[in-house]
């Protein structure tokens, strides 16, 4: 018999059956999509004791619910993730858009969005390298002269983690000027030996000119040795993708964000 179930926490016990269920659906296909670790609410129907359907959501903002769903590969196209879906739209307030993720690695979970009528949003390409010392990015093109330019590098602390602001400074004609920002990113800690890179920005006329390229140096050289450093980025920016490919990032993960 099949019970469906909605909370905003699990128990030990439950959280093993969550993770059953995706470790059954990722040996079913090559499925990247793992457990959320901010997770705010969960949605599952049981056979028994058994998790054989969840959707888990993160609530990003109050209005923006990220979605995750789960089916085994034993009990799909039997309308169970439809019925959870369902019963989200019932509990969200009715100006919350429900965005539902796909790593392009499941066709079933493809065609059931398709089914759904779920209507493509964004994509965006998962990025990531191995911090070397040895691999400098001096050599790469920088236009301006070298002291045109300066860059800072600030620890900060932000939602309970450490890590460090980069900004890039134009030098005024006049020595008691104050320099202008004209670039900027910030890289947080990510687990255990990894680094999240976020916020990478150079001012529209300061573009093309390997000032990104001079950030990415800087921000390798701060991290410690063989950490990984990951970002997400759309795939639409393609400026900011051929950055990243050039200063040693692969794409290891294509997502999909549907709308329903």
């Amino acid at each position: 018999m099949q019970k469906t179930f909605c909370q905003s926490e699990l128990t030990p016990s439950q959280t093993r059956s969550f993770l059953d269920l995706i470790k059954a659906c990722q040996s079913d296909e090559p499925v990247r999509l793992g457990f959320p670790d901010d997770a705010d609410l969960f949605l599952f129907t049981c056979e028994q004791t058994t998790v054989i359907s969840c959707l888990i959501v993160c609530k990003v903002q109050d209005d923006l619910w990220e979605c995750y769903v789960f089916t085994h590969p034993n009990r799909r196209k039997k309308g169970l993730c439809q019925n959870l879906i369902g019963k989200l739209c019932e509990l969200a307030p009715a100006d919350t858009e429900l965005v539902f993720l796909l790593d392009h690695q499941s066709p079933d979970a493809l065609a059931a969005f398709s089914f759904l009528e779920m209507e493509l949003w964004r994509t965006e390409y998962q990025m990531e390298r191995r911090i070397n010392k040895k691999d400098s990015l001096a050599a790469l093109p920088f236009s301006p002269a070298a002291d045109a330019f300066s860059l800072s590098c600030k620890k900060i602390r932000e939602e309970g983690e450490e890590g460090w602001e980069f900004m890039v400074f134009s030098r005024t004609d006049e020595p008691s000027a104050p320099a202008n920002p004209v670039g900027n990113c910030r890289v947080l800690k990510h687990g255990q030996a990894g680094f999240y890179l976020y916020h990478v920005e150079i001012s529209p006329d300061f573009r093309r000119r390997g000032l990104g390229t001079r950030l990415m140096e800087a921000v390798m050289q701060t991290l410690p040795e063989n950490a990984g450093l990951y970002l997400h980025v759309s795939a639409d920016n393609t400026p900011a993708v051929k950055l990243y490919k050039k200063t040693g990032f692969h794409i290891t993960e294509t997502l999909s964000y549907y709308l329903y």
